[in-house]
């Protein structure tokens, strides 16, 4: 919605503007270059990490008046009353790159009738029940400032205009299908600039496909 928006106004017409926040998927550089054209000097730009999981756990603040440092828009500092952790692949806190993992009383219970998925993503403490720790997926990197930067998730799932998707998901549906010996799906970049999804397959020997 944010870039839909910004490209069909004008300075003037964001004045009253004072915070604008974005979240769901991967904020790029560009974004902020756009706030910062169009955005009063006294507006913030937001930036956010917080699955459904968790709501809103980490943010990262920019003034209009300062221009972005670095190619990364970092996803911020942990809010109130949350740690965020960096994990490696055994569970292990990391100093400096690994696993977004968010600990706090404001983490889910768990998925609703799925106990194996659970068990793989959220876990607490022995005596700190309240404090429960979700693995989150998303690979992190903690700069000197503090903030962490997004550098992607530790599996095939995307983010799609908000929204998760499972790329093997989607594979083994195309594998399924009569014909079809193997197939692959990404996301690409379409002419107009937004994000897409497409689908290879590589057709069983002998079969047409359509």
């Amino acid at each position: 919605v944010y870039r839909a928006l910004l490209p069909l106004l004008r300075r003037e017409q964001c004045a009253g503007i004072r915070c604008v926040v974005l979240g769901g998927e991967e904020v790029h550089p560009h974004d902020v270059a756009r706030f910062r054209e169009l955005m009063p000097p006294g507006a913030v730009f937001v930036n956010g990490l917080g699955p459904t999981e968790s709501t809103t756990a980490l943010q990262f603040f920019q003034p209009a008046t300062r221009a972005l440092s670095g190619t990364v828009v970092p996803v911020g500092h942990a809010v109130a009353d949350t740690e965020v952790l960096l994990l490696d692949a055994a569970g292990r806190p990391t100093a400096v790159t690994g696993e977004i993992a968010i600990r706090g009383r404001h983490v889910a219970l768990g998925y609703w009738r799925q106990p194996e998925l659970t068990a793989g993503a959220f876990s607490e403490r022995p005596g700190e029940p309240s404090r429960r720790t979700y693995r989150t997926g998303d690979m992190g990197r903690r700069r000197p400032d503090g903030a962490i930067e997004f550098l992607g998730r530790r599996d095939a799932q995307v983010k799609l205009r908000g929204q998760r998707v499972e790329l093997g998901e989607i594979e083994a549906c195309l594998a399924a299908c009569p014909g079809v010996r193997l197939s692959a799906v990404t996301v690409v970049t379409a002419p107009s600039g937004d994000a897409m999804l497409a689908a290879f397959v590589v057709p069983a020997p002998g079969a047409e496909l359509t």
